[in-house]
């Protein structure tokens, strides 16, 4: 209420620094016609008064020319019926003034309450963001459901929108578009489309979702969903060693806190708390590898090309490469580590997965992307190999 009372407050100023002018009219700028006559005989009185002293105008003269300005000045000041008081505005100009403040006021206040951030005030951020958000949201699906129904990345975004807005159906039907784009050839992609599964009809988990996550551990034995939601599965079908061993696994990801301890009480609650009978993963965030070049390629590059060494997700994925670091040939061979120091996303790291591709990489252009021409070599490394030195040959 306060910040409605201070908008107003100003909106009424801004409106008078406009309207009073108008209001006012020309007049304080336009003397009144006595003021002009009055002006005009004293202008020359005192161009009378100049000859006079100057001696170019006799006595006898001066008199009967001051004689004649004044019947002159009586008799247009008589004439002169119209004349208005200073200050006085015209009627027009009235009505130009009304008009233009109530137009500035009704159009700020439309204007703002449209546009401006008032929702930040008057309801509290959380209600300004939910209203944003909805916005947003909804102009995302007007876009995809008209003009960019292959948006791939859209449908993704909208449905992750919809699971954290709590409207689970919509959800399905986002991810459902999403999947069906990609061919179902990214993991994680199927795994968020199995979730909203789950969440829109909890019941059916069994029937709908489970399968789902099953495919997924298929293709992505790590994934931080399906081995959650897998782990799920298994205990309703009263196979709590393969629950306890996919949230194990689940347990050797980089988890936040608060998951890592939601994950250790479904072990425990699932009879699995002695550790020592399935040792968890070693954790690993960093990799050693040494690169080399084929002795072949000696004479074909230049010592000032650029040599990128970068790690991936083994298997089929999109985005951005876990981790990369950049040398020169003139470096190779050479003996380097790729850890989550060097991750390319925060949060993003080498640490949350079990297979890793290890590429190496000469750009004949300094383009880090892959281009006709460069030479590369490549590697597999899984969480088994530990710290072991991984070795890449660049070839042909």
């Amino acid at each position: 209420m306060v910040f409605i009372v201070i908008a107003g407050f100003m909106l009424c100023i801004a409106a008078a620094c406009v309207v009073v002018p108008l209001w006012r009219g020309h007049a304080a700028s336009r003397p009144s016609y006595e003021t002009a006559y009055r002006s005009a005989h004293a202008n020359q009185v005192d161009e009378l008064e100049r000859d006079l002293a100057t001696g170019r105008l006799a006595t006898s003269d001066y008199a009967a020319a001051l004689r004649d300005l004044d019947r002159e000045l009586t008799a247009s000041l008589g004439d002169k019926t119209e004349t208005r008081p200073a200050g006085a505005a015209a009627p027009r100009s009235r009505i130009l003034a009304v008009a233009t403040g109530l137009v500035l006021v009704i159009g700020m206040a439309v204007g703002y309450w449209q546009l401006g951030n008032w929702r930040v005030a008057v309801e509290g951020i959380p209600a300004a963001t939910t209203y944003n958000m909805d916005a947003m949201v909804a102009q995302l699906s007007r876009r995809l459901h008209t003009t960019d129904q292959s948006d791939l990345q859209g449908w993704i975004m909208l449905g992750q929108a919809y699971v954290l807005m709590n409207r689970y159906n919509e959800a399905v039907e986002a991810l459902d578009r999403a999947r069906k784009l990609s061919g179902d050839s990214d993991p994680d992609l199927l795994a968020s489309y199995a979730e909203a599964v789950a969440l829109a009809d909890p019941d059916q988990f069994m029937q709908k979702a489970a399968p789902l996550f099953e495919k997924v551990l298929q293709e992505d034995p790590n994934n931080v969903r399906a081995l959650w939601y897998g782990g799920l599965a298994a205990i309703h079908r009263g196979d709590k060693k393969l629950a306890v061993q996919r949230w194990r696994l689940l347990l050797a990801q980089n988890l936040p806190p608060q998951y890592r301890a939601v994950v250790k009480q479904a072990i425990e609650d699932a009879g699995g708390a002695d550790t020592a009978a399935a040792p968890l993963q070693v954790e690993v965030s960093a990799i050693n590898i040494q690169v080399t070049l084929d002795s072949k390629l000696h004479n074909q590059v230049s010592p000032e090309e650029s040599v990128f060494v970068y790690a991936e997700p083994a298997g089929s994925h999109d985005g951005p490469p876990l981790a990369v670091r950049r040398f020169q040939v003139r470096d190779l061979p050479l003996s380097m580590t790729l850890s989550d120091k060097d991750a390319m996303v925060h949060g993003r790291n080498i640490s949350n997965y079990a297979h890793i591709a290890l590429t190496a990489r000469i750009s004949r252009t300094g383009n880090p992307i892959p281009q006709n021409g460069d030479f590369e070599g490549k590697t597999t490394w899984n969480r088994s190999d530990g710290r072991k030195l991984m070795t890449i040959k660049i070839k042909s």
